[in-house]
């Protein structure tokens, strides 16, 4: 039954279903008919759009809640917004269209602005290529965002906020994510030029390296150093910008505005941080879903296949397309992940461990309030109250005299110990010649290309850019600890990637 509910939700008629039903079983030993699906979907209550026959006063009920979040929501994230929060199916899009022309025709009138502008961007098949990139637009409330798109399937692969977007290692933890979600990696991995985002262009490197000895002495990383190339997540960005943000954005922007939250106090930080992060990342995680889970209007002008992404990423071959993803050895992801994430970095504490014991007590103490647009300012006023009054003046001077974190990616946070074992045993021993350029990277442009340089302190060699072309005679096998990294700087001169 389980499986059904998954296609039901996705809104696929009891045909498909059974299709893919059919295609999950042993149909040596088990089958199942159309006829055996509707009666299954109606003993669970799953019930098809004309068995629900929603009043538009009903309908309307509903969407004046969603709208409460979500003011500037399309009508596709409506439909999927009233199946998901409220198990409400539309008939069809003509009926919501001619509902929100009576009750928000303004609104209505103001999203046909036909805006968008054309990008081309090429992908061979799903899993060819996942790109990422963060998004600083609420840095003044202190979230910063984070993305990471398969880009053929368009699917979603992690959405995050934090109080931090650029260390290596937070961005690197969301790779390995991914990489444990879907069970494998992709060919290449792609973003901007930026410091922070060596963490998961080395640990894809030498995860691909591992499994693929032609790889060594290259990095399968792809920057996209001009300026709005990396198309898929800035399109993802401008999405999340006019369906999501505008309605949580008011929300923050009234503590500033009525005084009720000080971002130049610490405590008001620490209350603001624990209370806003892990309510947005719940809202952020079911915008994902239903992203993942929409199908998106058809474009005609769009050469990669039409369909939910989801299943696109699920079944490639449904839609004329093959799967790149390369299986990996789990004690392979595990070991990388202890290096280039590692669980003790302070970057994944939310709040420090100390405060957060008194604060989960205060909200105990409220009765654990539901946080949501209407309830959180109330909410945190009355946690920063509570808080308050549970401080020592000790506890205080820690909190003042609390630095502030710095967002900033150290320059040389992943190059090698000199003289140093940075991997652990269960890496296994790599091989690398001492000077050696990188052969033509899969789809990479021509300024990708990235020769690799041994540095002088003998360890694993610094990926840069523009050498002067000589290469050392000498090409004796290194071992073990000796491996290339990928290093970002801010000098353009020297092009380093």
């Amino acid at each position: 039954m389980p499986i059904i509910e998954k296609y039901y939700h996705l809104r696929l008629p009891d045909t498909k279903i059974t299709e893919y039903v059919l295609e999950a079983i042993d149909q040596t030993q088990y089958g199942i008919s159309v006829k055996t699906v509707k009666r299954l979907r109606k003993k669970h209550g799953l019930l098809s759009t004309r068995q629900q026959v929603h009043t538009d006063d009903a309908i309307a009920e509903k969407v004046f809640k969603i709208r409460e979040s979500y003011p500037t929501a399309g009508v596709g994230e409506l439909l999927k917004m009233l199946d998901d929060e409220y198990g409400m199916r539309v008939s069809n899009r003509a009926q919501l269209i001619s509902l929100l022309r009576v009750i928000e025709p303004a609104e209505l009138a103001g999203r046909k602005g036909n805006k968008l502008k054309r990008k081309r961007f090429w992908a061979t098949g799903v899993n060819d290529v996942w790109a990422f990139d963060q998004h600083d637009k609420w840095k003044r409330f202190g979230l910063l965002f984070h993305v990471g798109v398969e880009v053929y399937s368009g699917r979603v692969l992690w959405l995050k906020v934090w109080w931090s977007n650029r260390t290596p290692a937070l961005l690197a933890s969301y790779y390995f994510g991914a990489v444990r979600d879907t069970g494998g990696v992709p060919l290449l991995t792609q973003s901007d030029p930026g410091k922070e985002a060596v963490g998961i262009a080395n640990a894809h490197t030498v995860i691909r390296q591992h499994h693929d000895v032609t790889l060594l002495g290259s990095i399968q990383h792809r920057w996209k150093r001009k300026p709005g190339t990396n198309v898929k997540p800035e399109i993802f960005w401008s999405g999340l910008r006019r369906g999501f943000s505008p309605g949580f954005e008011d929300c923050l922007e009234d503590g500033f505005i009525f005084g009720w939250y000080d971002a130049d106090d610490n405590l008001h930080i620490l209350v603001f941080r624990w209370l806003a992060i892990p309510w947005i990342q719940r809202e952020l995680d079911s915008y994902r879903h239903r992203r993942n889970t929409r199908l998106p209007r058809s474009n005609k002008k769009k050469f990669l296949p039409h369909g939910i992404p989801d299943l696109i990423f699920e079944r490639p071959d449904r839609y004329g397309a093959q799967d790149f993803k390369v299986l990996v050895d789990p004690a392979i992801v595990d070991a990388t992940e202890a290096r280039f994430a590692p669980s003790d970095h302070p970057v994944f504490e939310l709040v420090p461990a100390w405060f957060k014991f008194k604060i989960e007590a205060a909200y105990a103490g409220l009765n654990a309030p539901v946080v949501s647009v209407s309830t959180f300012w109330e909410t945190f006023r009355a946690l920063l109250r509570a808080v308050s009054g549970d401080l020592t003046p000790e506890d205080l001077h820690l909190i003042h005299s609390r630095p502030r974190e710095d967002d900033e990616a150290p320059a040389d946070f992943f190059e090698p110990e000199p003289g140093g074992a940075p991997w652990p045993d269960e890496l296994g021993k790599l091989f690398y010649p001492k000077s050696v350029t990188s052969p033509n990277m899969p789809h990479a442009d021509a300024d990708d290309q990235v020769p690799i340089q041994q540095p002088e302190h003998g360890g694993g060699g610094v990926l840069e850019g523009e050498q002067d072309g000589e290469e050392e005679e000498d090409e004796a096998d290194l071992v073990g600890d000796e491996i290339p990294w990928a290093v970002y700087t801010d000098d353009e001169e020297d092009n380093v990637v």
